[in-house]
């Protein structure tokens, strides 16, 4: 009896043991949703003359003023990102705060903004409790431009 006794505890212990949680995987939407990102980089392919000064540049990021590297996004959980101008602005006369909507596609790859009727879609290439990194392409006098643009939560 005490034989039975002792297996069948330890076939119990040996149960309870194997039953460890499974690691909590966040989903994209958690790891977006309610925390401030700030730009970080921003490039293009192939380069473009952004300033339109005739010079043709890729590291878009460098030549920014600081009162662009300063900018906020803040995704909510209800659908709405903000668009905050950060400590500094460009123009006085810019509002401190753009809203759009965004959802995120049922693979959880893209993120789909709308701002004033116009849809724009991000590829996530990087997206983690601290980082965020997506592309998009635009596409301007036949010539289609791959922009790469880096986020750190704030």
């Amino acid at each position: 009896m005490k034989t039975k006794l002792f297996l069948f505890t330890a076939l119990l212990l040996s149960v309870f043991a194997a039953c460890k949680k499974d690691p909590v995987v966040p989903q994209p939407e958690d790891l977006l949703a309610n925390k401030s990102w700030v730009m970080t980089s921003m490039t293009v392919d192939p380069a473009i003359d952004w300033f339109g000064t005739g010079v043709q540049v890729s590291n878009i990021y460098a030549q920014l003023p600081s009162c662009a590297k300063d900018d906020l996004v803040l995704f909510e959980k209800n659908n709405v990102v903000k668009f905050d101008e950060g400590g500094t602005r460009c123009s006085p006369t810019d509002p401190q705060t753009k809203t759009a909507s965004w959802t995120l596609s049922a693979d959880k790859k893209t993120i789909t903004v709308v701002e004033d009727g116009e849809a724009e879609s991000w590829s996530i290439q990087k997206l983690t409790s601290s980082e965020f990194a997506l592309t998009f392409q635009v596409v301007d006098s036949g010539i289609t431009y791959t922009l790469s643009i880096g986020y750190q939560k704030q």
